[in-house]
């Protein structure tokens, strides 16, 4: 607001230094003779890019305009405003991810801290160029990337100062943000023997950090890393899906079964000729599905139920059937599983019994 009355309207123009880092809304103000005494409000916004860039001090300038010369002459202070970039500093890379080295420089996608000079030697037989060191406590590696993953696999050796292990707490976490991260694996005065892990990691994941947490002595040695990408992702990929034709829900071979159902029964998306269809089974009492289902892929869910109205969508249920077990897996490729379900028809005239599939992971 103005602090005196104008004798003619008054207007202020604002201006945004960098012009590129800061927004205003409105880009100005116009008080009469009526209303210089009630305020008015100017938001001022950061441009949200995709680029980090450092933490910077962005000022607005205001320049008035106004019949008025008593307001004509004046030059108003410029408002400051800092701009905290909210993209990482490191780029994230796609998966999957296989490397091995070398650990300096890093690769896009990889931001280390005091990981100190790396070995020369590797791990695990890997090709790449030596192992990184962790050295001293803080020392970690954290590991970008823009896609839902699958699962985690590295080598560790610890590397005593004396005895026959390193004495301190290595930690393996997972983010979905970069800032809020949950510990996947703890490891404790790892002894000088190689060791191979692996996790399944969650499908919101998307920053992978590995952090010596705290050393008493000795240091870790760290190398073949692995960081698989969705199943699921991957297995439109296959097939050239993209776009609205990659959606779960969507027939893109028009043969009656979704993209999610032909993903979880090993079938085409894009081949209609191929042949998925459950084996329905009627004996005395009993209504069976024989089926083979995917099982290489934690986000996908799988569970047969069953209903004697299916007009009635809230009454499909999964109580009373039972998955049979000591089912042959003869001839059924790897990643899947032969599963056989069945319900007691119970005396009803009509029962029915469906499969019904849901990924639990978020899109792209």
């Amino acid at each position: 607001m103005l602090t005196t009355q104008p004798a003619a309207d008054v207007t202020i123009n604002l201006a945004t230094s960098p012009s590129s880092q800061v927004i205003t809304a409105p880009a100005s103000l116009t008080f009469t003779p009526s209303d210089w005494n009630q305020a008015q409000t100017v938001t001022l916004s950061a441009v949200d890019d995709t680029v980090h860039e450092a933490t910077l001090v962005a000022s607005v300038a205001h320049s008035v305009s106004s019949a008025d010369s008593n307001y004509a002459s004046l030059t108003p202070d410029p408002v400051t405003v800092t701009v905290i970039d909210n993209d990482p500093a490191n780029p994230p890379t796609s998966l999957p991810i296989v490397y091995g080295g070398p650990w300096t420089p890093l690769p896009v996608g990889f931001a280390g801290t005091g990981l100190g000079s790396p070995y020369t030697t590797s791990l695990g037989g890997d090709t790449g160029t030596g192992s990184a060191k962790f050295d001293d406590s803080g020392d970690s590696l954290v590991i970008s990337f823009n896609q839902s993953p699958s699962t985690l696999s590295y080598h560790l050796k610890g590397n005593p100062s004396s005895g026959t292990a390193t004495a301190g707490t290595f930690l393996v976490q997972q983010s979905p943000d970069g800032s809020n991260y949950s510990t996947l694996h703890t490891v404790t005065n790892k002894n000088n023997t190689e060791q191979s892990y692996t996790h399944t990691l969650s499908a919101t994941t998307r920053f992978v950090k590995f952090i010596y947490q705290q050393k008493t002595g000795g240091n870790i040695q760290f190398d073949k890393l692995s960081i698989t990408g969705s199943p699921w992702l991957a297995w439109q990929s296959s097939y050239g899906l993209s776009g609205p034709d990659a959606e779960p829900t969507f027939d893109f071979d028009k043969d009656g079964f979704m993209n999610l159902a032909e993903y979880a029964l090993g079938g085409s998306p894009v081949d209609a000729s191929t042949s998925i269809s459950p084996v329905l089974t009627r004996l005395p009492g009993i209504i069976r599905i024989t089926t083979v289902i995917r099982i290489n892929d934690p986000a996908l869910q799988s569970t047969a139920e069953t209903t004697t109205d299916p007009n009635l969508p809230a009454s499909w249920t999964s109580t009373g059937v039972r998955q049979l077990t000591s089912v042959s897996q003869s001839g059924v490729a790897p990643g899947f599983e032969r599963m056989v379900f069945e319900v007691d028809d119970g005396g009803s005239p009509r029962r029915f019994i469906r499969l019904n599939f849901v990924l639990d992971e978020p899109a792209p």
